[in-house]
């Protein structure tokens, strides 16, 4: 056998050696483990947001008074109180009861027609708003409980776990990589 042969020959079988080896040791490292899940928890943020809360309210208000200075009650309560004050006495004395029926009546009307006016009211209705904090909450991810070699290990995962569970290279993963078997 020439020298350059048996050259080949060996960096040939070291070359196949070595690649079989980076195999093995790579499919090691890819071989996924089941875990058994002991508990999964929902991670819930919670925070707040304003809304703008409305209702109708039922309010009261006095009417509008379209005669300020009250001269129908006043003049009403004149004619009612001249036609009384008439009425008594004779002579000069009847004039005197004429004039004071109608003062007194003139007074009694306009403070009667400010009373009733005070009282003449209206329901209205209008639209009350106020901004209210209301409290919210989201899954933010789940930490997720599992026994692996007889340890009980903690992680976060973002989504729910379904079974069966992996561990691999330091991860919890949903399903293993396939990998190819040795020859």
């Amino acid at each position: 056998m020439s020298k350059s042969l048996l050259v080949a020959a060996c960096a040939g079988a070291l070359t196949v050696t070595g690649l079989s080896a980076v195999a093995n040791y790579q499919s090691r490292q890819t071989a996924a483990e089941p875990v058994q899940i002991i508990s999964s928890k929902p991670l819930v943020e919670h925070y707040s947001v304003n809304e703008q809360q409305c209702h109708n309210q039922v309010k009261t208000r006095q009417k509008a008074v379209k005669d300020q200075d009250q001269v129908a009650g006043t003049a009403l309560g004149a004619v009612v109180g001249g036609l009384l004050g008439s009425q008594v006495g004779n002579g000069d004395g009847k004039k005197l009861a004429t004039v004071a029926g109608a003062i007194a009546g003139g007074y009694t009307g306009k403070q009667t027609q400010k009373q009733m006016q005070q009282q003449d009211v209206e329901q209205y209705s209008e639209q009350v708003c106020q901004t209210v904090p209301r409290q919210k909450e989201k899954v933010v991810g789940y930490e997720v409980r599992f026994l692996h070699d007889g340890k009980l290990m903690t992680v976060k995962r973002d989504q729910a776990p379904k079974e069966p569970l992996y561990w691999n290279d330091g991860q919890l993963i949903s399903k293993p990589s396939p990998t190819t078997p040795n020859e």
